[in-house]
Parts: structure tokens; sequence; C-alpha cells
């Protein structure tokens, strides 16, 4: 089967600090808070407005790149946007003493707020009764948000979101995934520590 397009779908759910839950976001900040997310109504952001995504494979196959052309602008999604924007550096270079023994890495002082994207790409080219599901962690890039204002343009906040290693092992709800694009399993998803992706394909909703 031909592969086109993309399914349009993309949901941003917040993490806590230890990647050990995925977690609801405060109503009033945005930010994460200490309660698991249990449901699709969860999620921080839904990215459904946009005309185009490039998702481009980077750290040797290892991490993702997603760069949304896209229109959702609201107030919302910039507040989310500046919410969880990463640092300039998502990971660090390794350094090596003298010896050539590797150098503890330097943790940064200031946090970063981290999202899970799961992003529903595009039915499976193998399997027509499939959709392909890439779970990643990460955050939006330093520019992401940024607009350009002409009369007669259609305004699209640029949206660019970088991956980074999953500090610990974590569930992923089935519940927090949309029934009507995919039917949805019998037990729950596990997202592997020290990963920047877990994908998957999952049965299309009938």
């Amino acid at each position: 089967m031909a592969q086109s397009g993309a399914l349009n779908v993309s949901d941003l759910f917040a993490l806590n600090s230890g990647h050990t839950t995925v977690v609801t976001a405060d109503s009033s900040t945005l930010l994460p808070t200490a309660t698991a997310a249990t449901a699709k109504t969860h999620r921080v952001e839904r990215v459904d407005k946009s005309f185009g995504i490039t998702r481009d494979v980077t750290a040797n196959g290892q991490g993702r790149k997603y760069t949304w052309d896209q229109e959702k602008g609201g107030h919302r999604f910039l507040r989310v946007v500046e919410a969880y924007v990463g640092t300039e550096e998502q990971e660090a270079a390794t350094e090596y003493y003298a010896d050539s023994v590797a150098a503890d890495a330097i943790e940064s002082a200031a946090g970063t707020n981290d999202i899970l994207h799961v992003f529903y790409m595009t039915a499976d080219a193998d399997d027509a009764t499939k959709i392909i599901v890439e779970f990643t962690v990460g955050n939006f890039s330093g520019d992401s948000g940024s607009t350009s204002h002409k009369k007669g343009e259609r305004i699209k906040p640029t949206a660019v979101f970088n991956t980074k290693k999953s500090k610990a092992e974590f569930t992923i709800d089935k519940d927090i995934l949309d029934e009507t694009i995919v039917t949805i399993p019998g037990s729950d998803l596990t997202f592997p520590a020290g990963k920047q992706f877990y994908r998957t394909t999952l049965t299309k909703a009938s």
C-alpha cells in the first residue's frame, strides 16, 4: 500500500521532572502537576492545524526533530510553547580528561518542563489495518512561536520539537490515546529509559 500525507494529529502531554509519570497540566499555568494523565483530554495541547510535518531523524537514528508547518497560534498555544521550551543544546557532548576518562556530565541548574509527544504518523504500508504511532520526549526549540505578520497571509507560528533522552522508564496510560484514531490496546504502553523515542503500530479505529 502506498503512503501519502499524515494524520495531522500530534498530542502533547506533560511529564513530571523525573520522567516517571505522564501528568496533567495546571489549568492556569499549563505547567506539569503531580496528577497522572489518564485520559486524552489531559493533554496540554493538540497540534492539528498543520499543512505538513517534517520528521527529521537525528543523533545517528536515536533522536527526532519535528517541524510543523501550521497555523495554530492562539494565546494558549503560544503559552504552551513558552512553558515547554528547551535549552539550546539538548544533549551536551561528552568531555574527556587528559587520560581519556569521560568526565561527569554537567547538570544545568535551570530545569526545563518536558513533553511526551504522541505523533499519529500514518497508516502502515505493510498492514492497512494499522496506524504507526511514535512517542517522543522533548521540548520546543527556543525560536518556536515566532510569527510573521503580512496582510493577506496566514499567521503561522513556528513550531519545532526536539527530542531528548528519557530519564527513566515510564508507563503510557492506554487511555490517553485517541480512540477515534486507534483502537485502545488491552494494556498500557512502556516508554524505555534512556531513549528519545518509542514507536509502535496500533490497530485503526473501526
